[in-house]
């Protein structure tokens, strides 16, 4: 997301944003500093019952939550605080659907002096994969009861959701935190004055522990476990 970081709010939503924004299927919002809407799409607006130009230009958690203050636990004002990606699942309950699981992502925005202006908002159905993961735990669990009698002490699942246990170096841990961020490798090399190959070693070494295959399933990781 990084690349966006020289353009202003201005540029971001004004020009083709409108044309590309609404070309978005899964649900999609820009948030200011003010908690305000800049943008949403339909499908955003789907899961509040509300049409998109109802949100936009309106305080999030008044039009969405009825609520005169920012949620306690809005990841968006978290974005703000921090300056880092933030990552929440939880259930949504969709008109005419059964509870979905929402993983959604937000990313901070960064203006051209720096700071960030806005919070770009995207939703994920993971509902399939929610369900696998439950099944797997309980096979896990129940294997774990098994092989215990016989002194194993852990398990692990193959794709590495259900247990894992990671010890990161110093530094794997620094290029983690920036890699979840959104920097590439050149740019990782740049802040922490190393060279590309090395950085893409620690970047290989960091999905080899993690158990994943690229930079955005290790950032996913890295968030919801609180590695960084």
């Amino acid at each position: 997301m990084d690349n966006i970081a020289s353009f202003s709010i201005e540029q971001l939503i004004g020009g083709l944003g409108p044309i590309i924004f609404k070309g978005i299927k899964i649900p999609f919002a820009i948030i200011d500093k003010g908690h305000r809407v800049l943008w949403a799409n339909d499908a955003l607006a789907e899961l509040h019952r509300l049409p998109a130009d109802k949100l936009i230009g309106n305080i999030c958690h008044q039009v969405c939550h009825n609520n005169p203050e920012p949620c306690g636990d809005c990841p968006t004002r978290t974005v703000f605080q921090t300056g880092r990606t933030q990552i929440v699942e939880k259930w949504y309950e969709l008109p005419g659907r059964k509870k979905v699981w929402g993983e959604v992502h937000y990313y901070p925005i960064r203006g051209n002096d720096g700071d960030i202006s806005a919070t770009i908002i995207l939703g994920f159905d993971v509902t399939d994969r929610k369900n696998r993961e439950e099944v797997l735990k309980t096979y896990s669990e129940y294997l774990s009861g098994k092989l215990n009698n016989h002194g194993a002490t852990q398990i692990t699942s193959d794709d590495g959701e259900i247990s894992i246990t990671v010890k990161l170096t110093s530094r794997e841990t620094e290029i983690l935190r920036l890699l979840t961020e959104g920097y590439t490798n050149v740019q990782i090399g740049t802040l922490l004055s190393i060279s590309g190959n090395t950085v893409k070693t620690h970047v290989n070494s960091i999905f080899n522990k993690m158990g994943v295959n690229d930079r955005t399933q290790a950032a996913v990781v890295a968030i919801k476990r609180k590695m960084v």
